[in-house]
């Protein structure tokens, strides 16, 4: 499966958070709870660009489902 994680990062105005975009991609296929992944976002990512990154995370989510 391609990931067009720049695209979607672009599209957020952050191309920086495409690797964010491919971790919601691949939460899909990881047995960890969703709240869990918001939960360590909202903690290892600076506040000024933790909204972005939650979007992203979710953009990245819904590519798979």
């Amino acid at each position: 499966m391609i990931v067009r994680a720049a695209e979607i990062a672009k599209s957020l105005n952050e191309l920086r958070a495409s690797n964010v975009v491919l971790l919601g991609s691949l939460s899909n296929f990881v047995p960890i709870k969703k709240d869990a992944w918001i939960k360590s976002i909202k903690k290892n990512v600076p506040g000024y660009v933790v909204e972005v990154n939650l979007k992203a995370f979710e953009e990245g989510r819904k590519i798979i489902n």
